[in-house]
């Protein structure tokens, strides 16, 4: 395992570094001297990421409100959508379907809530970047799966799937939230 490891890693050619913002930064192996890991004190911003399979839902399972340790608070609402928002053991996303909403509440003011999505195949279930921010504004990154609302400066942020088609396509499938404070 360590031989395969060190073979990929001598393979590459750098390090991609994925940025909340949707933004990647790519630095080549040349240019570093040496990576450090930092705590949670020593970075200017403070982010926590909340992965839908680790937090024992069932297949299924309505996503009405999660409460979780944290003070974090993930409440779904159907909107006037046909299906309420859900988890689905089976992709290990929460899928939320046109005229979904959710609702973010922290103890603190968030900066940006990002959105790792899935895609089901070859369809990106991003809701085809019809997805809007309450307050905010929204990034999406088709070729990361990312949905990111920014500028939210509130403890409370409500992200909804506009999209008024049908399928895979008009759904959001998460499979984790990165809440950056």
């Amino acid at each position: 395992m360590v031989c395969m490891l060190m073979s990929a890693w001598a393979a590459a050619q750098g390090i991609d570094i994925y940025k909340a913002d949707g933004t990647v930064v790519r630095i080549p192996y040349a240019q570093i001297d040496s990576i450090k890991p930092y705590t949670v004190s020593e970075d200017p911003e403070e982010a926590i990421t909340i992965v839908f399979a680790e937090l024992g839902l069932g297949t299924s399972a309505a996503i009405d409100k999660l409460e979780l340790g944290n003070g974090i608070v993930i409440t779904g609402d159907k909107g006037t959508g046909s299906t309420a928002p859900k988890y689905y053991d089976s992709g290990k996303d929460a899928r939320f379907y046109p005229h979904n909403s959710m609702t973010l509440t922290a103890p603190k003011a968030m900066k940006s809530v990002s959105l790792q999505c899935s895609s089901d195949g070859t369809t990106k279930c991003i809701a085809e970047g019809k997805v809007s921010a309450s307050p905010g504004s929204i990034h999406v990154d088709d070729g990361q799966l990312t949905i990111t609302a920014r500028d939210i400066n509130s403890p409370s942020v409500t992200i909804t799937n506009n999209n008024t088609s049908s399928g895979s396509k008009a759904q959001i499938r998460i499979k984790s939230i990165t809440i950056t404070f």
